[in-house]
């Protein structure tokens, strides 16, 4: 009796550190698409309706595999939760020096959450299969949830334009002031 527990021990030792880990995410074609339409320096400047400017630029792109939940014994983190975050700074926002976050993507085995955040206002959604129903063509119209609520402010973002190979095209404000980019290769309409 003592020399099978003296197996059993290490056997459910072993099988609760990799057990965790035993299955691999990786994102699809179709998740990575929202990771396509900017690199690290990319500039992406906005013009009002009243002539006034916003500049932001990309400083960080990354696609990994977190350790988050994982056997904290494999340091190099290569299973579980999938994570990508692409990072900007802004012009007229003070933030850290990593930045805010613009897309942000996170995949385990049920499902893969995506949040798009830009100056302030952020889209979030549970599962990305909820994002879909959102595209017109080649782009992706996403309201802010509080569009009606009293206290948003003015400035706040009511509307998010994303093409899918460009990214954001323009915002449109809660106080009707549409920004369109003006740094593309054609005119945003």
């Amino acid at each position: 009796m003592k020399s099978s527990v003296k197996y059993l021990i290490p056997i459910i030792g072993i099988l609760f550190f990799s057990g965790c880990c035993l299955f691999k995410t990786n994102f699809t074609a179709e998740e990575m698409q929202w990771f396509h339409p900017y690199e690290e320096g990319d500039t992406l400047i906005f013009q009002s309706t009243h002539g006034d400017l916003d500049t932001s630029w990309i400083v960080q792109k990354t696609v990994y595999h977190s350790r988050e939940g994982c056997n904290p014994i494999n340091a190099s983190g290569t299973h579980k939760y999938h994570t990508g975050r692409i990072f900007y700074q802004n012009s007229t926002k003070k933030y850290s020096s990593g930045g805010k976050r613009i897309v942000s993507m996170g995949k385990n085995l049920r499902r893969t959450h995506f949040s798009i955040s830009y100056l302030g206002t952020i889209y979030s959604f549970y599962d990305i299969s909820e994002v879909a129903e959102l595209k017109a063509d080649s782009i992706y119209i996403f309201r802010a949830l509080y569009y009606n609520h009293p206290i948003a402010r003015p400035e706040q973002l009511d509307y998010l334009f994303w093409h899918q190979d460009h990214g954001i095209l323009k915002y449109i404000t809660h106080a009707g002031v549409e920004w369109k980019r003006i740094n593309l290769d054609f005119e945003v309409e």
